[in-house]
């Protein structure tokens, strides 16, 4: 059977994403609240049940798309393996889609750390493939310098193995 490494994720980069939705819709809902207030100062509620609706509209938006982070967060799975790096995901409303990227068909790694991430120890990894359009990413790695050492390694590895000369 052939050995796979998981990535490890950081639970620490989904928390931050859902704090940080959690602050820009109370921030966009205080100023809704606000304008709304003005807008109808001249009625005798002013405006009461459309500030009511307001706040359950943002609220309602902010659970739902931290649910949504959240089951994507844990369908997304990144393995190493021998020859490859697998990734796990969602496809379409209830699926899951497996990708397997070979070694040999990589250019490039990069590593992309935000604030937060340098301060909980989580980030990106941004894999360059030619014939692809864009970066493959993979999303909220735990300690990336590490854990990018190791894809490093097996890619040395794939190529050690084809860099033989026949003379």
């Amino acid at each position: 059977m052939e050995e796979k490494t998981l990535l490890k994720r950081s639970s620490k980069g989904l928390k931050a994403q859902v704090i940080a939705l959690a602050v820009m819709a109370l921030l966009l809902a205080l100023l809704t609240t606000w304008l709304t207030g003005i807008l109808f100062s001249w009625t005798p509620n002013q405006g009461r049940v459309l500030k009511i609706l307001i706040w359950v509209f943002f609220i309602g938006g902010w659970g739902f798309s931290s649910l949504k982070l959240w089951f994507d967060w844990n369908v997304k799975r990144y393995e190493i393996a021998k020859d490859a790096l697998i990734i796990h995901a969602k496809a379409g409303r209830w699926g899951t889609s497996q990708t397997i990227y070979r070694y040999e068909s990589i250019i490039s790694l990069k590593m992309t750390q935000g604030f937060l991430g340098k301060q909980f120890g989580y980030g990106d990894v941004h894999i360059t493939i030619p014939k692809l359009e864009g970066d493959v990413i993979m999303n909220d790695i735990e300690r990336p310098l590490e854990q990018l050492q190791e894809v490093q390694k097996r890619i040395g590895e794939r190529q050690t193995g084809n860099d033989t000369l026949i003379t």
